[in-house]
């Protein structure tokens, strides 16, 4: 239920209410994210070497961090920050009972 609906809590235009705009379509996708902080120093040019890596795990790539990204996308706080560079890994299925095995869903399905 969005508690929210006119956005006078968490604007529209937000970075939190664009990544996940609490419409009942978008929860097909579950995204499970993890950002992590780093920072190396001071560039040669003066600069701060920092900034986040971010790491998501879900089953759908397009439904969960492609079309994030893309709704994320003009959003205000690309003034200071923009993503570049990655990856994509893929994932074995978890264990969901004592006698299985890391694949077995995909080895067996």
């Amino acid at each position: 239920m969005n508690r929210d609906p006119h956005g006078d809590r968490i604007l529209f235009d937000s970075h939190m209410r664009r990544a996940e705009p609490r419409i009942p379509e978008r929860h097909v996708a579950k995204l499970r994210r993890r950002s992590f902080s780093y920072s190396l120093g001071i560039l040669p040019s003066g600069q701060l070497d920092m900034g986040l890596i971010f790491v998501a795990y879900q089953n759908d790539l397009k439904k969960g961090f492609i079309d994030t990204q893309n709704r994320l996308n003009g959003e205000p706080l690309e003034r200071y920050i923009k993503p570049f560079g990655g990856g994509f890994f893929f994932v074995l299925p978890g264990m969901a009972r004592e006698n299985d095995y890391l694949g077995k869903q995909l080895l067996e399905g």
